[in-house]
């Protein structure tokens, strides 16, 4: 029987019943369900592996990472919105696991709300493949004080068209492979106009090695336009990191409520570990209404499943997950009450087991 390692990162409350603990009681169950894999979850409720920004982290938490096949990250449910511990965390760890590309599924679940229910022809369903700081090194600057302490700023992006064309390649294979095979390529030519034009120039070039992909480009007030009030023109969307984050809790914040959608980081280069977390959750999202409203943190073991080849369970778990958020019992208001969490995750387990072989 096959076997998968899993890191499991969160910050459950003492009594542990937190974020953390539902999403490793669905896979459990889902795993149980399916009978042909098992997983060796290594759990870590320390959300300071990493005492301060800039310091090394541990190497016991960095061999934990490399050795990992996937990661899943999420936060409990006192998280704040601005989780710095959080945020160094997932930035080791996409520095440890060479981590290039970002992929958000959008797509509003039935039962919940989304202000773009009136748009015809309803539903609407995008993916969003946007590069990450592997791709591009934001991190160059000056800041040169004055005698008034108001001196001149200046931020630096070095992008490297290789990596570049990495995120580009990924994002018109997956293009490709789904039904309406349309892609839209995000550019700004101000103030950006050195680093987007190498986007573009690349984008433009690796389309012509994909003629039966529909490429268009916008620039970012006319995606977010398109998104708005014309969502059926959109499908898979390229971004680069610049834009990955606003994009995708734009996107996430129209199809539905906060904590609703996952998001997978990607190595391409070969290597199978690869980082999944609920959409907004454990970086800079609203993570109490997360950990209340956990589909997204239950979509993200499902995106991890598929990831793992385990395509079976992956889909019985998107069925349960559906179920959830449709059934009239267990309903999701964006502010939900106390025990939402634990009733949501003993439907989904209770889902899993019952679903039909």
């Amino acid at each position: 029987m096959r076997t998968h390692r899993l890191l499991a990162i969160g910050h459950d409350t003492d009594g542990g019943d937190g974020l953390l603990t539902a999403c490793i009681a669905v896979l459990e169950a889902s795993t149980q369900r399916a009978g042909t894999f098992q997983l060796d979850i290594a759990r870590r409720d320390d959300r300071t592996p990493i005492d301060r920004p800039g310091s090394a982290a541990p190497s016991d938490f960095l061999e934990s990472v490399g050795s990992a096949d996937a990661v899943l990250l999420v936060t409990g449910e006192h998280g704040a919105t601005d989780d710095q511990p959080f945020a160094a965390v997932r930035k080791t760890i996409v520095a440890c696991l060479d981590l290039a590309v970002t992929v958000c599924p959008i797509r509003t679940l039935n039962g919940l709300h989304s202000p773009l229910l009136d748009i015809s022809p309803p539903p609407f369903d995008w993916l969003i493949v946007g590069g990450i700081d592997a791709a591009t090194d934001p991190g160059h600057g000056e800041h040169t004080p004055s005698a008034s302490d108001i001196g001149p700023v200046r931020d630096h992006r070095i992008s490297r068209q290789p990596d570049i064309e990495r995120v580009l390649r990924h994002a018109f294979q997956t293009a490709r492979s789904r039904l309406r095979k349309r892609l839209t390529v995000v550019t700004e030519a101000y103030p950006l106009r050195h680093d987007m034009a190498i986007w573009r120039e690349t984008a433009e070039h690796v389309a012509q090695g994909y003629p039966d992909v529909v490429v268009d480009y916008a620039p970012v007030p006319a995606l977010g336009e398109r998104m708005t009030h014309h969502p059926q023109t959109l499908d898979t969307i390229a971004t680069s990191s610049l834009h990955t984050d606003a994009l995708s809790a734009w996107a996430a914040a129209l199809a539905g409520p906060p904590g609703a959608f996952a998001s997978a980081s990607l190595n391409l280069k070969g290597r199978i570990p690869a980082l999944f977390e609920p959409l907004q959750s454990s970086a800079s999202g609203p993570a109490i209404e997360a950990a209340r409203l956990p589909i997204g943190a239950f979509w993200a073991c499902a995106m991890l499943f598929n990831h793992l080849g385990e395509r079976d369970s992956a889909a019985l778990l998107m069925q349960a997950i559906e179920a959830l958020s449709s059934d009239r019992v267990v309903r999701f208001p964006i502010r939900g009450g106390d025990g939402l969490l634990e009733a949501a995750t003993e439907f989904v387990v209770s889902s899993i087991r019952n679903q039909a072989g």
